[in-house]
């Protein structure tokens, strides 16, 4: 499974206001996991990285689905000491920084792919909040 969190900024039209939410998704060959936004106007830190999304997310989806080898892009967050040590702790294997590069296309395709293929579908519509744009995500 792959994960990444992406940063979504957009301008309400009216308002002229900007906001901000981190959106993390994982995915295998042939599944993904729900996507999870965290909540309030945040920079994903290890804390929450953990809590919000390994603890509440990736974790279940994993269980779910045993065969599956966990591998993250290796943002801060994601490398951080007690992030590994929390996935020393709570998860039977995983790949490390270094069995796997982070920035490679063909290894990392929520970087290369997926995210690029949803901004490019939401840029053609008009979204005037972050639950319209959860909505939007959720649906595309």
């Amino acid at each position: 499974m792959w994960d990444r969190a992406i940063r979504c900024r957009f301008t309400v039209p009216m308002l002229q206001t900007m906001y901000r939410t981190e959106v993390w998704a994982g995915i295998t060959a042939n599944k993904e996991t729900p996507l999870v936004f965290v909540k309030g106007n945040v920079k994903i830190n290890a804390g929450t990285y953990q809590e919000e999304v390994l603890k509440k997310a990736a974790f279940l989806f994993y269980e779910k689905n045993p065969e599956m080898t966990f591998k993250q892009d290796w943002a801060p967050a994601h490398g951080a000491r007690t992030t590994i040590a929390y996935l020393d702790a709570n998860l039977s294997g995983y790949l490390t920084k270094d069995q796997w590069p982070s920035n490679s296309p063909d290894l990392n395709p929520l970087d290369f792919a997926t995210w690029g293929y949803l901004e490019q579908k939401l840029s053609k519509r008009t979204i005037t909040n972050l639950d319209q744009l959860r909505s939007e995500l959720n649906q595309a």
